[in-house]
């Protein structure tokens, strides 16, 4: 969520919140205290944990010995 906030002399103003995104992100566990989200240092971006509707698009591709093919 993201809210304009300004003031002047001894005034607080702040409009009304709005989402930056949308996302569907999973519940933690009652027990645990799973962030769903981490922000970049510099505040300008975030990454997100979100479900997943098509599986096909859930892959995975790891590359093992990477640095060695740039070698070739």
């Amino acid at each position: 969520m993201a809210a304009r906030v300004s003031g002047a002399d001894r005034a607080l103003n702040v409009e009304p919140s709005t989402p930056l995104f949308g996302v569907r992100i999973e519940r933690p566990n009652l027990g645990g205290s799973r962030a769903n989200y981490a922000v970049a240092p510099d505040g300008q971006r975030f990454l997100v944990n979100q479900l997943v509707d098509d599986p096909a698009r859930a892959t995975i591709t790891v590359v093992v010995n990477w640095a060695a093919r740039l070698q070739n």
